[in-house]
């Protein structure tokens, strides 16, 4: 039960408790995923009802925290404390001091949930936080290489550098 509703159930008997234990653990993981999936279908139905008797502004809540997963363990963290989202191939990791993490779904649907004024998409394969950036410098082709907290390095497109300089600024 999840917030008033049934989303499945499981048998547990006492024949094998191991491999119980291991469908139980698998069937946990999958339900905690398909919990975040609908969730984020919520957030963004909300955002996109035009008929709603309060406005957009309070319909869309921004993600505070995000479940990841790293080493098949999934961990709940704050938002706030990533430094930057990054796609390589098909996953999606959110770095932070601690290490790299994989997310579930892409930088679109990250970007689309993520505070505007926090969050940047720097490159196509890039999401960055704005209140972790320290500093910035020319890279050697054109680009700019933003420093974050911990000596971290972003490389920022060619696109996104003006928008970026004056976003930068502001935080």
């Amino acid at each position: 039960m999840f917030r008033g509703r049934c989303y499945g159930h499981i048998a547990v008997g006492y024949n094998e408790p191991v491999a119980y234990n291991l469908i139980l653990k698998e069937y946990i993981k999958r339900l905690a995923i398909s919990l975040e999936v609908m969730e984020l279908r919520d957030i963004s139905a909300m955002a996109t009802q035009p008929d709603s008797e309060h406005s957009a502004a309070e319909n869309k809540r921004n993600l505070n925290t995000l479940f990841v997963y790293k080493e098949d363990a999934l961990h709940k963290i704050a938002v706030d404390n990533v430094l930057y989202f990054e796609t390589d191939g098909r996953k999606t990791m959110a770095v932070m001091k601690s290490g790299r993490y994989e997310v579930r779904g892409s930088l679109t649907q990250l970007e689309e949930m993520l505070d505007k004024d926090v969050f940047m998409r720097v490159s196509k394969s890039a999401l960055l936080n704005l209140t972790k950036v320290t500093g910035y410098s020319s890279g050697n082709d054109r680009t700019l290489l933003a420093t974050l907290v911990g000596n971290a390095t972003v490389r920022v497109s060619r696109k996104c550098a003006p928008e970026f300089k004056i976003r930068a600024a502001d935080v």
